[in-house]
């Protein structure tokens, strides 16, 4: 017999409604197994309909709380969601515990404080560089955030480091598209465990166009495909 399955999560719907702790929300509802929420929970959500979801207790680090969780469902394998502002030096407990563990890369938020890899200048953002200063600026870079810039910069200065000693260790890594593969691997992710796996229609996703109804005589279409912000 297999052993569970644990996602790792920094929230799971309903405690928050973005794009990744639905998607987590769906995929313990058809993978089963049981969820670790680093987000605390009073009480669990009648939402989860019965889904063994494990939260944070509160005042607890998210090293403790992961292997709190390890030692409840000795899971098999560990999917990693999305862990927020966490350090993602804590995949390095699944792998001196020997546990194969998967990270999704929903998106750019891994590397970016804002999610969406896009500079304040507005205009795409190549990275994070190496010193923390760059995405420092970025969020902070006003008048009246200035006093915050020297803490940003010890905050963000590692994290590029952590990511790819993260990804690195990982058995697999799983990309919603080409563009974000590619992105992934100039960052350092090893490009023959990346897996493109595109997103499929969920319960809350917009129906496809007919393919059979014809395209109107006059006038422009537009097709939008990207994150709902």
């Amino acid at each position: 017999m297999p052993l569970p399955l644990l996602q790792l999560a920094h929230d799971v719907f309903p405690q928050s409604s973005s794009p990744p702790a639905l998607f987590g929300w769906e995929t313990a509802r058809a993978l089963g197994g049981a969820v670790l929420s680093l987000t605390p929970c009073a009480a669990p959500p009648e939402e989860w309909r019965g889904l063994r979801v494990l939260t944070s207790r509160a005042g607890e680090s998210a090293h403790a709380a992961l292997l709190r969780a390890l030692d409840l469902v000795q899971p098999g394998v560990v999917l990693v969601q999305h862990l927020g502002a966490v350090n993602p030096a804590l995949l390095l407990t699944l792998r001196e515990r020997g546990i194969p563990y998967a990270v999704f890369l929903h998106d750019f938020t891994p590397l970016c404080p804002t999610h969406r890899l896009w500079h304040r200048r507005q205009e795409p953002c190549s990275g994070p560089g190496r010193t923390g200063l760059k995405c420092a600026w970025c969020v902070s870079g006003t008048r009246t955030r200035a006093a915050e810039l020297p803490l940003r910069v010890l905050l963000y200065r590692h994290r590029p480091r952590d990511w790819r000693t993260a990804l690195v260790r990982a058995d697999a890594l799983i990309a919603p598209s080409r563009f974000a593969r590619d992105f992934w691997v100039e960052q350092g992710a090893p490009p023959e465990r990346i897996a493109v796996i595109p997103p499929s229609a969920g319960p809350g996703a917009s129906q496809p166009l007919d393919a059979a109804v014809p395209p109107p005589a006059r006038g422009r279409r537009l097709v939008y495909a990207g994150g709902e912000d």
